[in-house]
């Protein structure tokens, strides 16, 4: 009986750093009563800011802009499913979509430093985003890092 032929491994893509220059902020803040299937009060709220900006590193997505929607949740470091579980580990921080005509990164960061990072970009302290994920594949990468900077040397990355 002839064996059953081996897949080959696949080499494993190296996460890289997606660098992206901030080029303008809006703050948005919203309280309504909470009629959602999952609600877990009597009312929502949501704070947080969106960014649009544009792609610097790498060479191969450069000039790319993406729209950075960040929320702030109260639970964002301890969700249920990781207070019932304690060996449960999150996929990514926020998914990167890049494609040549689209671009979006969906993010949530603690409640609390909201107000730090929105008082930062008001002051022109945050000039940057870097975020840390796998090679874009079908245009996404989930990425497990993201970072606000006030300058960047590219010569690093």
């Amino acid at each position: 009986m002839p064996r059953a032929k081996k897949k080959s491994p696949r080499a494993k893509e190296m996460p890289e750093y997606f660098i992206f220059e901030i080029a303008k902020w809006e703050p948005y803040y919203f309280l309504s009563i909470d009629t959602g299937k999952y609600r877990e009060g009597p009312y929502s709220e949501n704070v947080g800011f969106e960014i649009e900006a544009t792609c610097v590193f790498p060479e191969k997505v450069k000039g790319r802009t993406a729209a950075f929607d960040i929320a702030g949740r109260r639970n964002c470091l301890m969700p249920p499913i990781a207070q019932d579980d304690p060996d449960w580990t999150p996929r990514c921080v926020g998914e990167l979509e890049l494609s040549p005509t689209y671009g979006r990164f969906y993010s949530s960061i603690p409640h609390e430093s909201v107000q730090i990072v929105l008082s930062a970009l008001a002051h022109g302290l945050f000039r940057f985003i870097l975020v840390y994920g796998p090679p874009l594949k079908r245009s996404k990468s989930p990425c497990s890092f993201m970072q606000f900077k006030r300058t960047v040397d590219l010569d690093e990355y």
